[in-house]
Protein backbone atom coordinates (compact mmCIF):
# COMPACT_ATOMS: atom_id res chain seq x y z
CA UNK A 1 0.00 0.00 0.00
CA UNK A 2 2.82 2.41 0.82
CA UNK A 3 4.33 1.84 -2.63
CA UNK A 4 1.02 2.65 -4.32
CA UNK A 5 0.67 5.87 -2.26
CA UNK A 6 4.26 6.91 -3.08
CA UNK A 7 3.69 6.15 -6.77
CA UNK A 8 0.49 8.24 -6.77
CA UNK A 9 2.22 11.23 -5.19
CA UNK A 10 5.13 10.89 -7.62
CA UNK A 11 2.71 10.80 -10.57
CA UNK A 12 0.84 13.89 -9.33
CA UNK A 13 4.11 15.79 -8.90
CA UNK A 14 5.31 14.86 -12.40
CA UNK A 15 2.01 15.91 -13.98
CA UNK A 16 1.98 19.18 -12.03
CA UNK A 17 5.55 19.98 -13.02
CA UNK A 18 4.91 19.21 -16.68
CA UNK A 19 1.83 21.49 -16.67
CA UNK A 20 3.84 24.35 -15.18
CA UNK A 21 6.68 23.89 -17.68
CA UNK A 22 4.23 23.71 -20.58
CA UNK A 23 2.48 26.91 -19.44
CA UNK A 24 5.80 28.74 -19.03
CA UNK A 25 7.05 27.70 -22.47
CA UNK A 26 3.78 28.84 -24.07
CA UNK A 27 3.99 32.18 -22.22
CA UNK A 28 7.50 32.74 -23.55
CA UNK A 29 6.37 32.04 -27.09
CA UNK A 30 3.53 34.52 -26.89
CA UNK A 31 5.80 37.17 -25.30
CA UNK A 32 8.41 36.71 -28.00
CA UNK A 33 5.76 37.23 -30.65
CA UNK A 34 4.50 40.42 -28.99
CA UNK A 35 7.36 42.78 -29.94
CA UNK A 36 10.80 42.55 -31.52
CA UNK A 37 13.39 45.30 -31.82
CA UNK A 38 16.08 44.66 -34.41
CA UNK A 39 18.89 44.76 -35.28
CA UNK A 40 20.25 44.31 -31.81
CA UNK A 41 22.77 45.86 -31.28
CA UNK A 42 21.48 49.03 -32.91
CA UNK A 43 24.09 50.91 -34.92
CA UNK A 44 22.09 53.56 -36.80
CA UNK A 45 18.43 52.69 -37.32
CA UNK A 46 16.19 50.05 -35.77
CA UNK A 47 12.79 48.53 -36.44
CA UNK A 48 10.15 47.72 -33.86
CA UNK A 49 7.92 44.92 -35.09
CA UNK A 50 4.68 44.39 -33.20
CA UNK A 51 3.01 41.01 -33.20
CA UNK A 52 -0.17 40.34 -35.13
CA UNK A 53 -1.90 39.54 -31.84
CA UNK A 54 -1.83 43.24 -30.84
CA UNK A 55 -4.98 45.15 -31.81
CA UNK A 56 -3.44 48.51 -32.65
CA UNK A 57 -6.68 49.99 -33.99
CA UNK A 58 -8.73 49.55 -30.82
CA UNK A 59 -6.06 50.02 -28.16
CA UNK A 60 -3.55 52.67 -27.14
CA UNK A 61 -0.13 51.16 -27.93
CA UNK A 62 3.18 52.78 -26.97
CA UNK A 63 6.82 51.83 -26.55
CA UNK A 64 9.15 53.70 -24.23
CA UNK A 65 12.93 53.33 -24.05
CA UNK A 66 14.83 53.95 -20.79
CA UNK A 67 18.53 54.11 -19.99
CA UNK A 68 20.01 51.97 -17.21
CA UNK A 69 19.20 54.56 -14.52
CA UNK A 70 15.53 54.72 -15.59
CA UNK A 71 15.54 58.00 -17.49
CA UNK A 72 13.09 58.05 -20.40
CA UNK A 73 15.03 58.45 -23.65
CA UNK A 74 12.38 57.93 -26.33
CA UNK A 75 8.63 57.40 -26.29
CA UNK A 76 6.64 56.32 -29.33
CA UNK A 77 2.93 56.81 -28.64
CA UNK A 78 -0.28 55.91 -30.45
CA UNK A 79 1.40 53.28 -32.61
CA UNK A 80 -0.91 52.15 -35.42
CA UNK A 81 1.52 50.28 -37.68
CA UNK A 82 3.00 46.80 -37.33
CA UNK A 83 6.50 48.14 -37.97
CA UNK A 84 7.97 51.39 -36.69
CA UNK A 85 11.43 52.66 -37.60
CA UNK A 86 13.51 54.92 -35.39
CA UNK A 87 17.09 56.17 -35.43
CA UNK A 88 19.53 56.21 -32.56
CA UNK A 89 19.97 59.99 -32.46
CA UNK A 90 18.74 60.25 -28.85
CA UNK A 91 20.86 57.30 -27.70
CA UNK A 92 24.50 57.14 -26.69
CA UNK A 93 26.26 53.78 -26.76
CA UNK A 94 25.03 51.50 -24.01
CA UNK A 95 22.23 49.25 -22.81
CA UNK A 96 18.59 50.35 -22.86
CA UNK A 97 15.35 48.83 -21.67
CA UNK A 98 12.00 49.20 -23.37
CA UNK A 99 8.41 48.70 -22.35
CA UNK A 100 5.50 47.87 -24.59
CA UNK A 101 2.36 49.35 -23.06
CA UNK A 102 -1.17 48.61 -24.20
CA UNK A 103 -3.92 50.72 -22.66
CA UNK A 104 -1.57 51.97 -19.91
CA UNK A 105 -0.59 48.44 -18.85
CA UNK A 106 2.92 47.10 -19.36
CA UNK A 107 2.66 44.01 -21.55
CA UNK A 108 6.30 43.33 -22.35
CA UNK A 109 9.75 44.55 -21.30
CA UNK A 110 12.92 44.00 -23.28
CA UNK A 111 16.50 45.12 -23.66
CA UNK A 112 18.58 46.45 -26.53
CA UNK A 113 22.18 47.51 -26.96
CA UNK A 114 23.20 50.62 -28.88
CA UNK A 115 26.69 50.78 -30.39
Amino acid sequence: MWKRFTYSIFLVLILSLSSVLFAQSNARLSDADMVKVYPNPITSEAIIKLGDNIDKDNHKVSITFYNVVGKEILKLSNIRESEVRFNRDNFVSGIYFYQLRIDDRTQYTGRVTVK
